[in-house]
This record gives structure tokens, C-alpha cells and sequence, in this order.
């Protein structure tokens, strides 16, 4: 079973948004995490791929990214990853993925077992900046690492949480497979982001892989 620690310094993360972009298929950001009881018909009734045999443990973008691109060929407008490396959509998803209700075991923008982190598509490019992601002044945003072993995990991540001017809290994620995840947490301020002071836009490159949590 998969075990979730967490060390709070001082506001506590309920939420989880990321926002992703892709070059191969059309742009697409996060809605949430939603069950999948298993019951027909499912919020999203189409097994696209099962893409668990080729996952990046490194980097679980790679298989969203493909899903997107799986999901853009079919012409559907969401897609949602499950079980870390399937890719679940369908033709009238938009209405079908949240039947089943919120739920709170997704990781790293996917689902874990009975779970879809679910994304839709972006038709206005206007939205985003092509080698940079944005985000808002009050964001809540997050960087994750991995990490062979859970102690190594909490030592290092606090030590480096405590280097970086305005994190607040870390959460680590023991997958059971060899890799923790360890993902920090702070809100944007002028103090913690270069901000754009005319529209109060903070922009990180994609390199410092900064996402937005809520």
C-alpha cells in the first residue's frame, strides 16, 4: 500500500492542481483528482493505452503527455491517467468524469488505483507562454525530487525546504517500488518569484519544474 508523509511548517495543502503543458498535442491543464468505482458506465469509459510498462519513474509528465496525445487524436476534450500509467478517456467525458466524486489519491498528476487525475484541453494558446509557466501572486506552488528511501527523503527535503526562501511545508510520497517522492511547497510573493509587477505574474523557467498546486 502506498504511504503518504507529510511535514507541515506552516499552511496545509488540500487541493492538487497542476498545470502542464505539451508540444506534441493540443495545450491542457488540470481539473482534479476523481474515483473510479469501477462501475459501467465509468466517468471516462475508454481505455485509450496502458502505459505503466514504459513510465518514467523520473518523469510522470512523459506519460501524460502521451495520454494527451492519445486523447487529442481521438478528438476528446479530457483525459485523465490511472493507476500511474493508464490512460482513461472518452467521447462525452467532459460531463461523466466527476460522477463518482473527488478523491485525494492522485501523486504527481496522476491517479493511483481507482483514481483518475483528470486534465482538459486548452483551445486558446493566448493562455500560455510557450517556454515558461506562469503563475499568480497567492499561488500555491510545488517542485517535486525523488529519492531512494523515505529517511533520506525526509532529511534531504527538509534541509533543502529550508534553503528556499518561502517554502512552507514538504509531503513525501512512498511508492513502495524503490522511489519516494518528495514534492515542496510555498506561495508566490513578490519575495519568493520574479514577478512581473504590471500584471503580478510570476515566471519560472520550465527547468526550475515549478507547478501549481492550488
Amino acid at each position: 500500500m502506498n504511504k503518504v508523509f507529510a511535514i507541515f511548517l506552516s499552511f496545509t495543502i488540500v487541493a492538487t492542481s497542476y498545470v502542464i503543458g505539451s508540444k506534441q498535442a493540443q495545450k491542457y491543464a488540470a481539473i482534479g483528482c476523481f474515483r473510479d468505482l469501477g462501475k459501467s458506465p465509468r466517468p471516462l469509459p475508454t481505455l485509450l493505452a496502458d502505459l505503466r510498462n514504459s513510465i518514467d519513474w523520473h518523469n510522470l509528465n512523459k506519460t501524460i503527455d502521451k495520454c494527451s496525445q492519445l486523447a487529442d487524436q481521438r478528438g476528446f476534450s479530457v483525459f485523465g491517467v490511472q493507476f500511474y500509467g493508464e490512460c482513461w478517456s472518452g467521447k462525452d467525458a467532459m460531463t461523466s468524469y466527476s460522477k463518482d466524486g473527488e478523491a485525494e489519491n492522485c501523486v504527481v498528476g496522476v491517479g493511483q488505483e481507482r483514481a483518475n487525475f483528470v486534465y482538459k484541453f486548452l483551445k486558446k494558446a493566448t493562455q500560455w507562454k510557450k517556454a515558461n509557466y506562469k503563475f499568480i501572486e497567492g499561488d500555491i506552488i510545488g517542485k517535486t525530487s525523488f529519492h531512494s528511501d523515505l529517511k533520506t527523503a525526509s532529511v534531504n527535503c527538509k534541509q533543502r525546504c529550508e534553503t528556499i526562501q518561502g517554502c512552507k511545508a514538504v509531503r513525501l510520497y512512498d511508492l513502495d517500488i524503490g522511489l519516494v517522492f518528495c514534492t515542496l511547497f510555498k506561495r508566490v510573493t513578490k519575495y519568493t518569484c520574479p514577478l512581473d509587477s504590471t500584471k503580478l505574474e510570476c515566471v519560472f523557467a520550465k527547468g526550475e519544474s515549478w507547478v501549481k498546486i492550488s
